[in-house]
């Protein structure tokens, strides 16, 4: 399917004018993700949409695009075969792939092809349009730089030639250099092909708190730079060898102001005689205040799936807290009594004491006690406090609960307690199950500790856990009479874990059981789901953990989901 082109869209290429209107091409053999995509972008920016590599190719050929975003895996001539197309015959569109491959080294692997981005299946709103805003961006900035380097090299191959004929023009064809080097508004650096400092214009002093005169005609590599040199003399090796521009991204230096910032670099080959060696030109841009904004949108999405948990995980804390305080109370104002008591004791018994009245005195002592209701309180109080202890145990677990199930994200897996983890999961998502089901756990004692990321497979089991309780709720209808059941197990199976989720559900329809790991899908009313749930959990487990998710279910009586996952490097 090729879609329709916009007659209006005219071609850009490098050199030309920057264009105003961005012209996005989706390329997906999956008709749900192109309309998905195209529904997101299509309310800022124009969007064509294609089912294979060969009609991406003949949009391509008729339209000017800005950005590409494609799938790798597809029916005929592959991903990256379409890749490798576009960057050699249209170099001024910008490539971001959109795979359900989350392999590093593939990921990898299209990054050095000169891909902008890499976003895993599935993906979210946000991932779309944070992807496609900073390839267009860092498109846009290496527009600039192009035009840049056009227009200098033009410079600098007129003046060499006049230099060979009009040794008197040197000193004017010198000043001329130095105005439009100063006027570029990317970092510029040029460097002989001994990596001498030729040229170090305005925003590379700002840039890098260095005054030109300070670094001109002196090693490069001597520059006083605060930033890892061994990135930046691999990228320039790499670039003398081939010949061909490198880039460098993502490069933290010191700023002037003392924090760290970062750089993004692109590294060209400058040469006369292709058997000399060549110098580089080195151009680019502070990009700290882009990296500022990714970090600060994904800070937003973990706070807003924080929000959600943090209504139910209030609702559960703020009972006990009720009851704790209505006791505290209680307490206060029979304290306040016993005192009374105690006083009009003292009282009586030291006056009718003084009088040998001893009669007398046990009978005041005995409408003191009477008239303060004493034998209620010595009964209530003690159960007051018993209460309140209880409370207080309660709303210390939750926290516990929630402490646990919020770990943070780890770079490399570590040794967790499956039974722990799925306990707190169970705590901080009992606002969700407790209203429609119980919950009845059978944890194996003898499990050894797992090597995983905690907080995604808490993820998993947290998802699962609340699907469990929607089915349940769905089945039950309106019926109040009696609560479903969610049943939790482990197992150690010698080289792995399995952990099972049940529900007493309907069930999951034949029909769409092959369906249910898909991106967006679900069967849930507006407002109950995304579809990205259980897709989400299959990613986790097969994919991070090395693991496998299965249902087995049955119309009428429910679904089991069964997780196994490798103990991998396990302690006991």
């Amino acid at each position: 399917m090729i879609a329709h082109v916009d007659p209006a869209g005219g071609v850009a290429r490098w050199g030309d004018t920057m264009e105003t209107v961005q012209r996005i091409l989706v390329v997906d053999d999956d008709p749900v993700v192109l309309k998905l995509i195209s529904s997101i972008l299509g309310k800022s920016y124009d969007t064509d949409v294609a089912e294979s590599a060969a009609a991406a190719k003949d949009l391509l050929a008729a339209c000017a695009y800005s950005l590409m975003l494609t799938d790798i895996q597809m029916p005929g001539e592959t991903g990256e075969a379409l890749i490798r197309f576009v960057r050699t015959a249209f170099p001024q569109t910008a490539v971001v792939v959109v795979s359900c491959v989350s392999e590093t080294r593939e990921a990898k692997h299209l990054i050095e092809l000169g891909v902008y981005g890499y976003i895993v299946k599935p993906f979210t709103t946000h991932q779309i349009l944070i992807a496609t805003e900073n390839a267009l961006k860092r498109r846009e900035l290496e527009m600039r730089r192009e035009l840049d380097r056009k227009t200098l090299e033009t410079a600098v191959n007129a003046k060499t030639a006049a230099l060979a004929t009009a040794l008197n023009d040197l000193k004017q064809a010198n000043q001329e250099m130095v105005e439009l080097v100063s006027g570029i508004t990317s970092i510029f650096i040029g460097l002989s092909p001994a990596m001498t400092v030729m040229q170090w214009n305005k925003t590379a002093e700002k840039v890098f708190n260095i005054p030109a005169a300070r670094v001109l005609n002196r090693s490069f590599w001597d520059a006083p730079i605060s930033w890892d040199w061994d990135p930046l003399r691999q990228a320039v090796e790499r670039c003398t060898t081939s010949r061909l521009p490198v880039d460098l991204n993502d490069l933290v230096i010191r700023r002037p102001d003392g924090g760290n910032g970062f750089v993004g670099l692109r590294m060209t080959a400058i040469e006369s005689d292709p058997e000399k060696p060549t110098g580089i030109l080195v151009m680019g841009a502070d990009i700290t205040e882009r990296k500022i904004l990714e970090a600060q949108l994904t800070q937003a999405q973990k706070m807003e799936g924080i929000g959600q948990l943090a209504a139910g995980i209030a609702h559960e804390i703020n009972t006990p807290i009720q009851y704790v305080g209505d006791n505290v109370r209680f307490m206060k104002d029979a304290f306040e009594i016993f005192l009374d008591v105690i006083q009009a004791y003292e009282k009586h018994n030291a006056s009718d004491m003084r009088a040998n009245r001893f009669d007398a005195a046990s009978a005041g002592a005995g409408r003191v006690t009477a008239a303060s209701e004493l034998e209620y309180l010595v009964e209530e109080v003690p159960r007051a406090i018993e209460q309140t202890l209880e409370g207080i145990s309660r709303i210390s677990r939750i926290v516990r609960s929630m402490k646990a199930f919020s770990h943070p994200g780890a770079e490399e897996k570590i040794a967790v307690d499956i039974n722990r983890a799925l306990e707190s999961t169970v705590s901080v998502s009992r606002n969700e199950w407790k209203y429609v089901a119980e919950i009845e756990t059978d944890f194996d004692p003898t499990l050894p500790l797992v090597s995983c990321f905690p907080g995604e497979l808490n993820q998993v089991f947290l998802n699962i856990i609340v699907n469990a309780a929607h089915a349940v709720e769905a089945f039950r209808g309106t019926s109040n009479d009696e609560k479903g059941c969610i049943r939790i197990t482990t197992l150690n199976q010698g080289d792995a874990v399995e952990i099972r989720i049940g529900d007493t559900g309907g069930g999951v329809p034949e029909a769409i059981r092959d369906r249910i790991f898909e991106p967006f899908f679900t069967t849930k009313e507006v407002g109950k789901g995304t579809g990205q749930g259980l897709a989400i959990a299959y990613r986790i487990v097969t994919k991070k953990h090395q693991g496998t998710i299965r249902l087995e279910t049955e119309n009428g009586k429910g679904s089991v989901f069964v997780i196994r996952i490798p103990y991998g490097n396990q302690s006991r």
